[in-house]
């Protein structure tokens, strides 16, 4: 985004605690002629985080937009009523979704880091590319 390669970049992760594994995903939208170019900035983007992480001002932005998430979750009755399904079906309260929010604001840099070490490599990615690449 910051080359000016894509209109929107966007990534989340989703972890389901009844199973042992989990998605994260990015996507990026682009030109076709530069679709080659943003998948090599992605992939060096992510070899950066595993490398040098992130700083305490980028983790501390993260958990503010997680933060405001959370809150604009429970504000709108459609995301709310996912929340109370979500909950029922691993048998948490909402006691339980606080105790969350407040251990992902305690994460430090390095622990997130670690854990992306543990979890994450670039090279078992799967790439899924769709437009008109007749250029």
């Amino acid at each position: 985004n910051k080359e000016g390669l894509s209109y929107g970049v966007g990534s989340w992760l989703i972890v389901d605690e009844n199973n042992d594994f989990g998605k994260f995903s990015v996507y990026a939208i682009s030109a076709p002629q530069n679709s080659e170019k943003v998948e090599q900035a992605f992939k060096e983007e992510i070899a950066r985080a595993l490398r040098d992480g992130f700083s305490n001002e980028e983790l501390n932005k993260a958990k503010e937009g997680i933060s405001q998430a959370f809150k604009l979750e429970r504000s709108m009755d459609d995301q709310l009523v996912g929340t109370l399904r979500e909950n029922l079906y691993n048998n948490h309260n909402f006691v339980q979704t606080s105790q969350l929010e407040e251990k992902i604001m305690a994460l430090t840099p390095q622990q997130v880091l670690e854990v992306m070490r543990r979890y994450i490599d670039v090279n078992n990615f799967t790439i899924v590319k769709a437009g008109d690449f007749k250029i």
